[in-house]
């Protein structure tokens, strides 16, 4: 769990679990996001609370599940690029 203590006091897993971060705005609000909302398409970046069932639900001390992994660039041959690489192919025209 990334952020402050407060998520625990949320109740429901997004208080124990690995991708909740709580966010504060400069002008007082506090929200909670699920990072792994960024990659995975099942989840919302800002769930309701709170949460009680969760596809991507990872305990503090667990292994994540065989859920769908963050998309990487590839090759054909299989191998992963360089970022470098990856930045200059993307400005090729």
């Amino acid at each position: 769990m990334k952020g402050s203590g407060e998520v625990r006091d949320l109740g429901g897993l997004c208080g124990v679990c690995i991708h909740a971060k709580m966010n504060r705005t400069r002008r007082g609000p506090t929200y909670l996001r699920c990072l792994r909302a960024a990659w995975d398409e099942r989840l919302v970046r800002y769930p309701t609370l709170p949460v009680l069932g969760c596809p991507g639900f990872v305990g503090a001390g667990e292994r994540p599940s065989a859920a769908p992994e963050p998309p990487r660039p590839s090759r054909q041959d299989g191998r992963i690029p360089a970022q470098g690489a990856v930045d200059s192919c993307a400005n090729r025209g």
